[in-house]
């Protein structure tokens, strides 16, 4: 048995009404705060969410809700892959591009360190094929 804390997670979404989801926006300060630190439970409210507040279900009265709640899903999944530092920029990892034989092919994105950049970075699998 290990004496760990368990993982925040983030509030239920099951019902949940427009009014509760609106309140909640209004009142978070980061990501965290709505979406805790389980992805899975993240995912789930987020969608939800989204149905709750998309303007084409609400006659285009909650767009400055929808655009709150992607900017927070934005920050929330953009803090979870990793980063890559480099001396000039600061690239995240993004979604396997291709899978290899040996190695597999990421998408990077440029943080930090000039304009968008479109590139790839090669991983190999088993670090022992390398050499």
């Amino acid at each position: 048995m290990t004496d760990r804390p368990p993982a925040s997670r983030a509030p239920s979404a099951g019902d949940l009404g427009l009014d509760e989801a609106l309140a909640r926006l209004d009142r978070v300060r980061t990501p965290a705060d709505l979406f805790g630190s389980d992805g899975a439970d993240a995912a789930r409210l987020y969608k939800r969410l989204a149905r709750l507040v998309h303007p084409d279900m609400t006659g285009g009265r909650t767009g400055d809700a929808f655009a709150r709640l992607n900017e927070l899903w934005r920050a929330y999944t953009e803090a979870a892959s990793p980063a890559i530092g480099t001396g000039r920029a600061t690239y995240r990892l993004g979604a396997r591009a291709h899978r290899g034989d040996l190695a597999d092919l990421f998408h990077l994105t440029r943080d930090t360190g000039g304009g968008p950049a479109r590139l790839l970075l090669k991983l190999p699998r088993d670090p022992a094929t390398t050499t």
